[in-house]
């Protein structure tokens, strides 16, 4: 008995189910694998908010110092990192969340990593030439480093509060649980605005819990038409107020209102 092979129309149906059943479900696997990072975003963000807490309870309710670093030390803003090497006045030059690293209460330095993040030069274990930031060598900070070198950087911003003449870190006694701590995206000069996850942004509060800010419209990557604002110490607070802050302390910008919402995680 002779076995008859598939047909070329055969065939064809069965390569178009195929396609089809790709088309279906691709878009669902990219949503389940962004869900999945956001997910994980949000458990590093919680880790470091848990040990900005430990941290406070043994310094009089104080969080680590965030970080704004005055024109005169080679251009002035406010950057996501976690540790700079050429300021004398911090513990070893870890400066905002990266005090948690060095006071013991954050084991692993992946934990200052979105793995949202698109940008390769801001990825875990990648190390770029002086200045340039990236992240360290398997997280390890190398005895050679090098003397130009200043930022290790973190895809995580840390946040103190302006007053307007000067910063203050946070405080237990003085600021709700709803003030944010540390936010998954924001401002500086090699991103831009722009977000790691496709609906929206984590923030961890001083309290330790941590909501997923659903953007769709990606309000926030439209802030002074998309361009960075790391310079500007009062626009970096008014976010901070506006978009991170449980209680917002100012009024939302016109067309903003209705764009954005918080989902506990």
């Amino acid at each position: 008995m002779l076995r008859r092979g598939f047909t070329l129309i055969e065939l064809l149906v069965v390569i178009a189910i195929i396609a089809l059943l790709m088309a279906i479900l691709m878009p669902a696997l990219g949503k389940a694998r962004d869900q999945a990072k956001r997910i994980h975003c949000g458990g590093s963000l919680k880790s470091l908010a848990y040990a900005g807490v430990m941290y406070s309870e043994d310094n009089q309710g104080t969080f680590p110092p965030g970080h704004a670093v005055p024109g005169d030390l080679g251009g002035g803003g406010i950057y996501p990192v976690w540790r700079r090497s050429k300021i004398p006045t911090y513990a070893k030059g870890f400066v905002a969340h990266g005090v948690l690293f060095h006071a013991g209460l954050i084991k692993d330095p992946k934990l200052y990593y979105c793995p949202g993040n698109a940008n390769p030069d801001l990825k875990y274990g990648k190390y770029l030439a002086p200045n340039s930031g990236g992240g360290w060598p398997h997280g390890v900070i190398p005895d050679n480093v090098p003397s130009s070198q200043l930022w290790i950087w973190s895809t995580f911003h840390y946040r103190s509060l302006w007053t307007g003449t000067e910063w203050r870190a946070l405080n237990s006694s003085k600021d709700s649980g709803g003030t944010s701590l540390l936010a998954d995206v924001f401002s500086d000069p090699l991103r831009g605005i722009k977000l790691h996850h496709k609906m929206g942004y984590n923030v961890g509060y001083v309290d330790a819990h941590v909501e997923f800010v659903k953007d769709e419209d990606r309000v926030i990557e439209d802030l002074n038409n998309g361009n960075t604002f790391h310079t500007n110490y009062d626009t970096q607070d008014y976010v901070w107020k506006m978009f991170f802050d449980e209680i917002r302390k100012y009024p939302l910008r016109d067309g903003v209102e209705g764009s954005v919402f918080r989902k506990d995680l």
